[in-house]
């Protein structure tokens, strides 16, 4: 089975879960209120379904614990070197390493004076230069076959046809297999 055919499935499963009234292809806004009606009726709480909501679209906004905590935040160095976080609002289908679109994205915001954009990852966007560094600057497109990977650039990721890939390696992730994430106890309780 081909890739495309693979993802005309996986569209098709996804566009029916909505198209539920007309069946033509075209999920209407009647259409995806129903759904999220349905969905709405198995949510005891209003404040989880707007989170639930917020999260899966990445929608800006809420309030307390329905603020929408999806949406990619950065670290921005401003020109007077000053730095704030930013929330990058529309972000959906933002790549990690598409700077370009996340500067627009802040431009559009309001934020104009940055000097630079860095990741949670480490990873950072020198503005004007257009060097990204960080963790053996691996965002850098190449054009060569890459030298030998330093052991922080395999833990990091990799570029593959001068594309980042955020994953980690096989090698840095078998140093986790078997634990919980550092911070101890999960959050999360059933019943």
């Amino acid at each position: 089975m081909s890739c495309l055919t693979v993802s005309l499935y996986v569209c098709s499963e996804f566009l029916d879960t909505f198209d539920t009234i007309d069946k033509d292809g075209t999920v209407t806004p009647a259409e995806f209120i129903k759904y999220y009606a349905n969905v709405s009726a198995s949510i005891e709480e209003d404040d989880y379904f707007e989170l639930m909501i917020r999260n899966a679209w990445h929608i800006s906004g809420g309030e307390g614990w329905c603020a929408n905590s999806t949406c990619r935040r950065v670290l921005v160095t401003h020109l007077d070197s000053h730095q704030s976080i930013q929330e990058i609002k529309n972000d959906l289908g933002l790549k990690d390493d598409d700077f370009e679109g996340m500067m627009k994205n802040l431009e559009k915001q309001g934020v104009k004076d940055i000097a630079q954009i860095e990741l949670a990852s480490g990873h950072k966007y020198v503005v004007g230069k257009g060097a990204m560094t960080g963790v053996a600057a691996v965002f850098a497109p190449q054009t060569t076959a890459p030298a030998a990977t330093t052991a922080a650039s395999a833990d990091a990721g990799a570029v593959k046809d001068g594309k980042f890939d955020p994953r980690p390696s096989a090698a840095a992730t078998t140093q986790f297999r078997g634990r919980r994430a550092p911070g101890g106890q999960s959050t999360i309780s059933f019943g």
